[in-house]
């Protein structure tokens, strides 16, 4: 049977179906799950000798009836421009049709699937105990002038006779017919055309809009009529849709299970082929999400849309809306100010009309003039901005420089999976920072499921864009725990790659003076090949540090012939001065050489590692990435001095140095950059690999400059 869900069941003689009364439709397209369908039993023979199974045909048959509304009007009031505002027509919101007698138009009920055969006539694939009175199809096309250009809405009922009430709604208003005794047949479709014209009552919308900034003035609270002194069911805002719903970088995601705006995350991502799993995060809270930039005022502020379920965002970049406000939840977030809009499902949203591309392009209320990091404010929050003169601060590497083993299903990584704990699908989405040449900074948020973050042929990240240029998307403010929390005042989401207009040929806004890295040529992985040397500058690398006798350890030089970066005019060293020995695994204190190289998950290649099992289960080898890190092999509560059991300001804290002359350095701007992984990579066993382990890192960093020669003086960066 179609749909499937584990809630039917899996007994032939009883399987429950249902049949929808919200039935939802996107352009031209029927949501199919409003379908019902069961399959005749089939024989299918194999060939017990050699196992191979033979193909076979399944045959379904379709449990509903489908009626197809043809919507027009022939009286120009109905269909056209609207009032007095340019671009904005008649389109029709939804279609409903309730039963003035009787019942078991839609509703679950159950089906024996034993007897059913190629003969079986209609009576064999009747629900039993549905007993729903009324379906409603939501949609958003315009109303046509004539039969040939009417818009078209479908709706799904179960086998009848059925007399009824059908009620068509457009941003006009309502327009109602009576049905008597119409006959509905399984497994076919009956036309219906309906003028605007003839109905037989109209019940016109009054014109009534509110301002956003009236809106957001009432705080957290659910949104009534009254609150703007407006007759029952007037109060509506106008607005533009900023994307089309179910993109996949509208929201970062969470763990099934978690509650959020009074609504529980229980949709189950589209790509998971396993039961419910709390420890893993599912893309509810994404593909519900919307955001509605203000259609007046040159589009001032904006707003977060959660629709109480996916389906009802059925909504597309450019739409111009209407909202009507009774009943609807809003919510005020704070630091910065913020609103959401909680749609349930009584809520009348109305499509007015579509801007083109171009428009989207040119109009100053969807795209504002480009503008610096240091220009955001609160109120563009939730609208559509570009960001002018940014470039990534980190320019190696991939769009998300995560391990796919654990991000969040998608279409590269499904299959993907290495050792039995490697289940959890617990990266989300990646962050990119992009600064200024004043230094500012903003976050790109990107979840996994953008495709355009990979090429799915070759199964490879795609590198961010190098230059400088600019970026547009919806404007945020998101703490994702997993990236250390609070990522600033404001992020952006770009809807799409082409939001990211970062040309190569324009160069960056800063000089570079120094750089440690390593690349396959330092280094070899399983033969760390350092070239190390005793002298300071004999090599890339160099034992203890050149002014005291601290204990022995590996210092890096940065030395441009090795492929670093050093204008320093200098040598330029990176170490820790950590003074505890790191303990290895077994538990001897030995020196352990705190910097040592490592690989990471820098590289482009989705498989970070030499093994893994793809979905046909057929082990692929995989070469090592030339993304790689740098590894600080340390004694984690050297970091820390105090006397007392725990630490408090003023103890003495520990860190990674990077030392390095500025004689002869001039600017306005200076800035670090650097990432962190934790745990450890190397490979133990094909089922146990080692970064299972709890390893303890520094999520939360305080870098400090020397500002005396000596290194005696400090002060915060």
């Amino acid at each position: 049977y179609a749909p499937y869900s584990s809630a039917a069941g899996t007994n032939p003689s009883s399987v429950t179906l249902t049949l929808p009364s919200e039935q939802f439709q996107v352009e031209n397209i029927f949501d199919g799950s409003s379908l019902p369908m069961v399959a005749i039993p089939t024989a299918v023979e194999a060939a017990s000798e050699t196992n191979i199974w033979i193909n076979g045909r399944i045959h379904f048959c379709n449990l509903a009836a489908l009626v197809r509304f043809r919507i027009y009007s022939t009286d120009p009031a109905y269909t056209g421009s609207y009032g007095t505002a340019s671009n904005v027509y008649h389109y029709v919101s939804d279609v409903s049709f309730a039963l003035t007698e009787g019942a078991g138009i839609c509703g679950s009920g159950t089906l024996d699937m034993t007897g059913l055969t190629e003969e079986s006539g209609d009576e064999a694939f009747l629900l039993s105990g549905a007993t729903g009175t009324s379906v409603r199809t939501r949609a958003a096309v315009k109303v046509g002038t004539s039969k040939d250009d009417a818009a078209e809405v479908y709706m799904a009922l179960l086998p009848g006779t059925w007399s009824g009430t059908l009620t068509v709604t457009t941003i006009w208003g309502e327009f109602t017919y009576t049905l008597t005794d119409k006959e509905f047949e399984r497994n076919k479709t009956r036309t219906f055309n309906v003028d605007l014209a003839h109905a037989a009552t109209k019940t016109a919308y009054s014109e009534s809009n509110v301002q956003f900034a009236d809106v957001r003035a009432q705080g957290t609270a659910t949104l009534t009529d009254e609150m703007f002194g407006k007759e029952e069911g007037q109060a509506r805002i106008y607005g533009v849709i900023l994307a089309d719903g179910g993109n996949p970088n509208m929201d970062q995601n969470l763990q099934y299970g978690t509650t959020v705006d009074g609504y529980a995350v229980t949709t189950i991502d589209k790509f998971a082929d396993a039961s419910p799993n709390a420890n893993n995060i599912y893309t509810t809270e994404n593909d519900r999400t919307n955001y509605l930039q203000e259609g007046l005022n040159q589009g001032q502020y904006g707003y977060r849309l959660k629709f109480d379920s996916p389906k009802r965002n059925v909504f597309k970049r450019g739409d111009k809306v209407y909202i009507w406000l009774n009943g609807v939840r809003q919510i005020k977030e704070a630091d910065p100010d913020r609103y959401t809009l909680v749609i349930g499902p009584d809520t009348r949203i109305i499509k007015i009309d579509r801007w083109t591309e171009a428009t989207l392009t040119s109009n100053s209320r969807y795209v504002k003039t480009p503008q610096t990091i240091a220009g955001l404010t609160s109120d563009a929050i939730y609208t559509n901005v570009k960001i002018k003169d940014v470039e990534f601060q980190i320019k190696r590497g991939a769009y998300a420089n995560v391990r796919e083993y654990d991000a969040i299903a998608n279409p590269v990584n499904k299959g993907l999976y290495e050792g039995v704990n490697q289940a959890r699908k617990a990266k989300d989405g990646a962050a990119n920072l992009l600064y200024d040449k004043d230094n500012g900074g903003i976050y790109m948020l990107l979840n996994m499921n953008c495709d355009w973050r990979w090429n799915a042929a070759t199964r490879t990240r795609k590198p961010v864009p190098q230059g400088t240029g600019s970026i547009k998307g919806v404007l945020v403010h998101q703490e994702m725990e997993r990236w250390g929390g609070d990522l600033g005042t404001y992020c952006i989401r770009p809807m799409s790659e082409e939001d990211i207009a970062i040309d190569a040929a324009l160069s960056s806004n800063w000089n570079d003076l120094v750089e440690w890295t390593f690349t396959k040529k330092t280094w070899s992985i399983g033969q760390y090949s350092w070239n190390a040397a005793t002298s300071a500058t004999g090599g890339y690398i160099s034992t203890g540090k050149y002014t005291d006798a601290q204990l022995v350890q590996e210092v890096l030089n940065a030395t441009t012939a090795a492929g670093m970066t050093n204008n320093t005019g200098s040598v330029a060293r990176l170490y820790t001065d950590n003074l505890k020995m790191y303990q290895n695994q077994t538990g001897n204190s030995t020196v352990q050489y705190p910097v040592i190289p490592s690989w990471g998950y820098r590289g482009f290649d989705v498989s970070d590692f030499s093994k893994m099992t793809i979905e046909n289960n057929v082990d692929q080898t995989f070469g090592m990435s030339a993304g790689s890190i740098i590894e600080f092999l340390v004694n984690y509560t050297g970091f820390y001095e105090w006397t007392d059991g725990a630490w408090e300001p003023g103890d003495e804290v520990h860190g990674i140095v990077a030392e390095f002359s500025t004689s002869g350095v001039s600017g306005s701007e200076a800035a670090i950059s650097f990432s962190i992984a934790g745990g450890s990579p190397s490979r133990r066993n094909a089922d146990n690999i080692s970064w299972h382990q709890s390893h303890s890192f520094p999520i939360d960093w305080a870098v400090e400059y020397a500002t005396s020669d000596d290194g005696t003086s400090w002060s915060s960066w």
